[in-house]
């Protein structure tokens, strides 16, 4: 073998075991990082175990001293709710023994049976209850003003003491089929309403139960009077809430915003149609005629000449109706055959087959076939003739037979 194949070929295997070593040293430093990283993430499932063990402890603990807190509360109101039975016998009887046993019992029917009057049936309440009732809501007005529209719905809603705006929406929508995430309740002083306020909470002492349901307007940039004095400060007097009330009542109606999200407000969304709509007095619709001047009509009047030259310039008249023309003539217009000295009348005018098979031999052939037509100077025909029949009569003997033999 030569020495100079072997020393090649050691080479080569020096070159390729220096590369299987190199991609060996790669590998182990790739396993290095995949044992690191497999280890920390161990670490993090063992330190997530350790948490969820510690949150799933404080639940059990929580839960544990929530019982036992409802335990002790529901202990405390059955020892409650038996001292107040005890002390309302203790008074009824002391009542009894006050009066002597004189209280006038009901009489009796025939039958034997006690009649009682409907005053001696009816159940006193506290005073504390009756007071807390005279000052709640339990019926509310909802008048829903539809969007893009001066449209407006009512609707009387009976209440409780722990119903929230959020609750009465969600019914209002429901009740009306629109969506309740696009509308939101509004007070009459325009002030939004929480989700999680009580319906009881959402008017003064002296303010009427009238919500209003109107549509969203998220990208509102304009704030209205009767906000701007709902957010001032609260320590002025109540003469002077009183009177920034009123002022606020007074620029709405000028507005015509009596209620909250109106059609000012929705034409908000079109600032263009709400400047045209909102205009004071009418545009002077003259007011272009001073501004034409004469070099402005020479102007256009020029503009239109060069148009019309330019029409006519790309489009020669007549020259389209007169190739058609010329094309036509020679299959449609009458002519002389000058072999049979025969005339051939116009092909609208063929009324009979003698007329049509005249037609077809002598008009069509010398038309088509004839090199020296005008129609075959300017045209070439391809391919075979085909020849269309159209039946304009109902099918009979008289239309189908040929008359003359």
């Amino acid at each position: 073998m030569d020495p100079t194949v072997v020393k090649e070929k050691m080479n080569k295997l020096k070159i390729e075991s220096e590369r299987q070593q190199e991609l060996t040293e790669r590998l182990q430093v790739k396993l290095k990082v995949l044992n690191g990283e497999l280890a920390a993430r161990k670490e993090e499932v063992e330190r997530i175990k350790q948490e969820q063990e510690k949150l799933n402890k404080d639940k059990r603990m929580a839960s544990a001293a929530q019982l036992k807190l409802a335990e002790e509360q529901s202990g405390k109101l059955d020892s409650q709710t038996e001292t107040q039975r005890e002390d309302k016998v203790r008074k009824v009887i002391e009542e009894e023994v006050l009066q002597g046993g004189k209280r006038k019992r009901s009489a009796k029917n025939e039958i034997g049976i006690r009649m009682y009057d409907e005053m001696e049936l009816m159940v006193e309440k506290p005073a504390e209850e009756q007071k807390m009732e005279a000052t709640s809501i339990d019926t509310v007005l909802i008048t829903l003003i539809m969007a893009m529209t001066e449209e407006r719905f009512y609707l009387t809603y009976r209440v409780d003491k722990n119903m929230t705006s959020k609750k009465l929406r969600e019914d209002a929508c429901r009740y009306w089929g629109i969506s309740e995430v696009e509308y939101i309740l509004k007070t009459l002083t325009n002030s939004k309403l929480q989700d999680d306020v009580t319906i009881q909470n959402c008017f003064d002492r002296d303010e009427d139960a009238h919500l209003v349901l109107a549509h969203k307007i998220p990208t509102k940039t304009t704030i209205e009077a009767s906000e701007a004095a709902a957010i001032q400060s609260k320590k002025a007097g109540r003469k002077k809430r009183n009177k920034e009330r009123d002022q606020a009542e007074a620029a709405m109606e000028q507005s015509g915003n009596k209620g909250g999200d109106d059609f000012y407000e929705q034409m908000d969304v079109l600032p263009g149609f709400k400047a045209f709509m909102v205009q004071r007095e009418d545009p002077n619709v003259n007011a272009h005629v001073g501004l034409i001047r004469l070099q402005s009509i020479l102007l256009y009047f020029v503009m239109g000449i060069c148009t019309i030259v330019a029409i006519t310039y790309m489009r020669p008249p007549v020259t389209t109706h007169i190739q058609w023309l010329g094309s036509t003539s020679t299959l449609v217009m009458p002519r002389l055959d000058q072999r049979t000295h025969t005339m051939i009348p116009d092909f609208n005018d063929i009324r009979s087959v003698k007329e049509a098979w005249l037609w077809l031999e002598t008009t069509l052939p010398n038309a088509i076939f004839n090199q020296s037509a005008t129609l075959r100077q300017d045209n070439l025909a391809l391919g075979y003739i085909l020849v269309r029949m159209q039946q304009v009569k109902p099918a009979s003997a008289d239309s189908c037979t040929q008359k003359d033999k």
